[in-house]
C-alpha cells in the first residue's frame, strides 16, 4: 500500500493515477471526500481529513509500505509558516508511531539552506524533522519549478516570449 498526500492536487493526482495504472494499491489522502471520489472510482482507497492531525495521519499511514508526502504551497496564506510546521510535525509523528518503512518527501531546491530562501526555509525545517526518523527510509525530492507551474504564464510566453512574475518582498520569511 502506498499513501499519497495531496492526492487531489496537481502533483498528487498524477502520482496517484500513475500508481493505480501501474497496478499499485493506493491510499489517496485529501481534505474532502467529494474531491477524492474520482480517485476512488479509479480504485484508490480514500481518506479525507486534516493532515495536520497526527491521529488522522497515523491512521492513513497504518499498514502502508510507503508514503508520498508534501507540504502545500501557499506562502501568502495567513499563518503559512505555522501551518507548514504543524503539517511537518504531523507527518513525522505519524511515521514514527506507525513504523512507516519508506517515506518520500516532496521538497525544493534551496531547502538545504536554513535561511535566505524565503518560503523554502519551511522546507528546510521539514527536512530537518524528517532526519529524526530512525526507522524510516526517507527520500527527499528537491524539485526545481515544474513545467505545469508555468501554466499561468502561457499568454505572456506566447505573446512576448518572456515569463513575468512578481512577489512581495520577504513576506516575513527567514
Amino acid at each position: 500500500m502506498i499513501v499519497v498526500m495531496g492526492a487531489t492536487g496537481r502533483t498528487g493526482r498524477r502520482i496517484t493515477r500513475l500508481l493505480i495504472t501501474a497496478g499499485e494499491s493506493v491510499r489517496a489522502l485529501g481534505r474532502t471526500p467529494a474531491r477524492l471520489a474520482e480517485l476512488e472510482r479509479l480504485g484508490a482507497e480514500i481518506r479525507a481529513g486534516d493532515a495536520s492531525d497526527p491521529a488522522f495521519m497515523a491512521d492513513a499511514f497504518r499498514g502502508a509500505d510507503s508514503a508520498f508526502t508534501l507540504l502545500p504551497y501557499d506562502p501568502v496564506a495567513p499563518g503559512y509558516l505555522d501551518n507548514q510546521r504543524r503539517l511537518g510535525e504531523s507527518i513525522v509523528a505519524a511515521a514514527r508511531e506507525t513504523g512507516l518503512p519508506h517515506l518520500v518527501a516532496y521538497s525544493s531546491i534551496g531547502a538545504e539552506h536554513p535561511s535566505g530562501t524565503g518560503f523554502v526555509a519551511s522546507l528546510h525545517a521539514h527536512e530537518q524533522r524528517l532526519e529524526t526518523l530512525d526507522h524510516t527510509a526517507v527520500l527527499i525530492l528537491r524539485a526545481a519549478s515544474l513545467f505545469e507551474n508555468f501554466h499561468w504564464a502561457l499568454d505572456s510566453i506566447r505573446h512576448d516570449g518572456v515569463i513575468r512574475d512578481t512577489s512581495r518582498p520577504r513576506c516575513g520569511f527567514p
